[in-house]
């Protein structure tokens, strides 16, 4: 991996890593806004500790036998341990290193229900991995994403390997909610934040690198609450053009109450996931509106700046008190989405019949 693949935001979290006096941690935690491109600076951080050659800027040299095979996705020392979802959902080399430790039911194609939670088995399964000496390399590097959907039994099972590590292996934990993670696990760990870059400086990668239209980077920076790798994929999905088409569903369910099981329909096709996280944000710029009775907020607060008039229009009609149990409510709701059970349809429809609820008084 070269400079130029990583972003201009990270660089500064990785030369403050090289330069960490007494050597790299064995436990490290980068922690920041989901994203963000921890998992990039990760991959970054590991190819380094691989290398046969790195440079004192803790950067791998791109050109030895540990980082040909680290860039081919399947070097035998480097240890992957991701989301069911993240693994078998999504085709990228840090997927592909995933898979090692997702059970066979869990590798076949065409599930339609993935896990958002690193289970206790892939943790058994990884410590039994990593107790001999690495196989190629002169360290064993173990990455760990998100740290924070670990289940309360693989946190456990973790911890026994953090308590007592072999001293050629390193571990590199990925968290989007620290407060989510055991406080014993955070313990063990040194911690480097990542925060969102400036503004100005996203828009600029989207447009610049990643050749989004300026008013179309602008708008998907915001629904994506500053975080520029999201802010790209909502891009790609065109979630700009979709966002008009949720609006339309809430005025529909606004006025004609039982709408919500055909609206959820319609939710339910573009995913669920991405309607009710950008749902959460409409509603939180809701709150903030109410909460200042009407008075402008400075637009980097807002997910959906561009439409200031709408939703200062919508937050008149509104109850701040009920506004907030609804938000709660979403929140809660995409939660729940992480579980394989859960149904999905259901979910939309209790929430979107619950949208409609608060303009039951105005019918």
């Amino acid at each position: 991996m070269n400079e130029g693949e990583l972003a201009p935001w990270l660089v500064a979290a990785r030369q403050q890593l090289a330069g960490v006096h007494g050597g790299f941690p064995q436990s490290l935690l980068l922690v920041g806004q989901q994203g963000i491109g921890k998992s990039d600076l990760a991959q970054h951080l590991a190819s380094a500790l691989l290398c046969e050659n790195p440079a004192q800027a803790g950067q791998a040299c791109g050109q030895c036998q540990q980082c040909r095979l680290f860039g081919a996705g399947n070097h035998p020392d480097f240890h992957v341990v991701l989301t069911e979802k993240e693994s078998a959902g999504e085709e990228t080399r840090l997927a592909g290193y995933g898979m090692r430790y997702l059970t066979d039911n869990q590798r076949k194609p065409g599930r339609k229900k993935r896990s958002e939670f690193i289970l206790i088995d892939q943790i058994r399964e990884l410590s039994a991995n990593i107790v001999s000496t690495p196989q190629l390399a002169n360290k064993t590097v173990v990455l760990i994403s998100p740290a924070d959907s670990l289940n309360r039994n693989a946190a456990n099972s973790l911890l026994k390997v953090l308590e007592e590590p072999v001293n050629t292996t390193y571990f590199l934990l990925l968290a989007h909610r620290i407060a989510s993670l055991p406080a014993t696990i955070r313990s063990r760990c040194q911690h480097v934040h990542i925060p969102l870059p400036a503004r100005d400086q996203s828009l600029e990668w989207l447009t610049g690198k990643h050749d989004l239209d300026p008013q179309e980077a602008d708008i998907t920076l915001g629904l994506a609450a500053g975080a520029p790798k999201t802010a790209l994929e909502f891009g790609h999905d065109k979630l700009a053009s979709k966002r008009s088409d949720w609006l339309k569903s809430l005025s529909e369910l606004a006025q004609n109450p039982g709408a919500e099981t055909s609206v959820a329909s319609q939710w339910n096709k573009t995913g669920a996931r991405t309607g009710l996280f950008w749902l959460y944000g409409w509603v939180r710029d809701l709150v903030v509106f109410k909460v200042r009775r009407g008075a402008p907020p400075p637009a980097a607060r807002l997910f959906n700046a561009d439409c200031e008039a709408r939703l200062r229009n919508d937050a008149k009609r509104l109850d701040l008190v009920q506004l907030m149990t609804f938000l709660s409510l979403v929140e809660q709701r995409l939660a729940l989405l992480g579980r394989s059970s859960a149904d999905e349809l259901l979910i939309l429809e209790e929430v979107l019949g619950n949208w409609s609820n608060l303009f039951s008084e105005q019918r």
